[in-house]
């Protein structure tokens, strides 16, 4: 594995980005999702993601287009394709699958310590991708894992409508932000969790198959909510984001969140409100200009902000929004969060430059 950039140097705005990682923990993911019929084989070779280096905007590398580099002494390896091979071999070891992931790790540390790279120029997938892998590989988080895997499948599978979402169920805790995905192919369901839901007991399991498979789907009630706020997904989501290393990437092309942050949580909160975390959408969009996640005190803003065109002022008004969501949370009336309630409104209008900024956000979506 080995990192180039497109311009023959590696600075720091550069991005890289570990491109056969996402396939490799998806099919580490499913072997762990038939964990009571299949494991890979210890003995085969472990999958080997590359690394690729672009500037802004080109970081997100497609594995199937990208260069892989000609791995000399291991030929098997100049391949994503040589995990296919493995993942369908019978082997029903937990330490095997262990020493895998181990393996993979220490593939990645050789690759960065020869191409010199360092972990705050990954980009935020492959940092998330690389601390799931960390975890994964930490003393006691496996068993853990298999457990919920158990756990949530018997579960599923109990409650789940047959008529809509096939069978077997494929539980996967993967890097999402997410409060879940499911999607049902010929070959059964496949369910995108969290990976700090893997402390989830039958109780959790059992609020959110409610949410998942009720009548009201997409809805969040108070007890999954205040399981996900609870010390144990919290310590869980804690462990995750420093296993990732990097800090928060707030440096967009032209502005930069942890400057708005420090502007707002001045002029707006005394200087008293706790830094979440900081982070630029994957996507443009002006569907939605932010958006803050409570399970993981993060705050987003959409990309489309960050242009020559959008004054700070604007970025600045996004910002206070989604901190009110941080001070105010939720307030559940009828089994229902309601987040815009009416003292919210109230604060939100404070700012300064409310009007102004809203008017410009308006135009804004129009336009596109």
């Amino acid at each position: 594995m080995e990192a180039t950039a497109r311009n023959g140097s590696q600075d720091v705005t550069s991005r890289v980005t570990l491109s056969g990682l996402a396939r490799a923990i998806e099919r580490i993911a499913g072997a762990l999702a038939r964990a009571d019929d299949s494991m890979p084989d210890p003995n085969g070779p472990p999958p080997l993601p590359h690394s690729s280096i672009g500037r802004w905007g080109v970081a997100g590398v497609d594995p199937d287009r990208s260069h892989y580099p000609h791995d000399r002494e291991n030929p098997q390896h100049n391949t994503v394709g040589s995990l296919r091979s493995t993942t369908g071999t019978r082997h029903s070891n937990m330490d095997g699958i262990l020493r895998w992931v181990r393996q993979l790790l220490s593939r990645i540390e050789a690759s960065r310590v020869r191409s010199g790279w360092r972990p705050e120029q990954l980009t935020p997938a492959s940092r998330r991708q690389l601390a799931w892998l960390h975890f994964l590989g930490t003393d006691g988080n496996l068993a853990d894992y298999l457990r919920a895997v158990r756990s949530a499948r018997a579960l599923f599978t109990e409650v789940a409508p047959l008529a809509r979402w096939r069978r077997p169920l494929s539980i996967h805790f993967l890097p999402t932000q997410s409060l879940y995905r499911m999607r049902t192919t010929d070959d059964g369901t496949r369910i995108l969790l969290p990976t700090p839901m893997i402390v989830f007991d039958a109780r959790g399991f059992s609020e959110l198959a409610r949410v998942m498979f009720g009548r009201r789907r997409h809805g969040r009630d108070a007890v999954l909510h205040d399981l996900m706020l609870g010390p144990s997904y919290q310590a869980v989501q804690s462990q995750l984001e420093g296993l990732g290393g990097g800090g928060n990437d707030t440096r967009g092309r032209i502005h930069d969140l942890a400057d708005s942050f420090a502007r707002v949580n001045a002029a707006c909160f005394n200087g008293q409100m706790p830094p979440p975390r900081l982070m630029w959408s994957r996507r443009v969009s002006t569907l939605r200009f932010g958006y803050y996640r409570y399970a993981n005190d993060t705050v987003t803003i959409s990309q489309v902000l960050d242009h020559p065109d959008i004054p700070t002022f604007v970025i600045d008004h996004v910002m206070h929004h989604e901190l009110l969501h941080k001070k105010h949370g939720l307030r559940w009336q009828n089994g229902r969060g309601h987040a815009h309630t009416r003292e919210f409104r109230a604060e939100e209008r404070s700012y300064e430059r409310f009007h102004e900024a809203d008017q410009f956000l308006r135009r804004l979506a129009r336009k596109r």
